[in-house]
């Protein structure tokens, strides 16, 4: 994961905007809540893979 998204510039905001319209089409598929958050679960210890170091500008 680090480097295929290594230098693409990904910031916090950009993998919470993701995962937000991931949570809403599970939502809106028809997934269960629990699984949805479950899905999400795993998915969000991957921030630390692909955002880009040094966040704190807001772009």
């Amino acid at each position: 994961m680090k480097e295929i998204h290594r230098g693409r510039g990904i910031h916090q905001e950009h993998f919470d905007r993701v995962a937000e319209h991931l949570t809403a089409a599970l939502l809106a598929a028809g997934v269960p809540g629990p699984t949805t958050d479950t899905i999400i679960a795993a998915v969000a210890p991957l921030a630390d893979d692909i955002v880009t170091p040094d966040t704190a500008a807001t772009r």
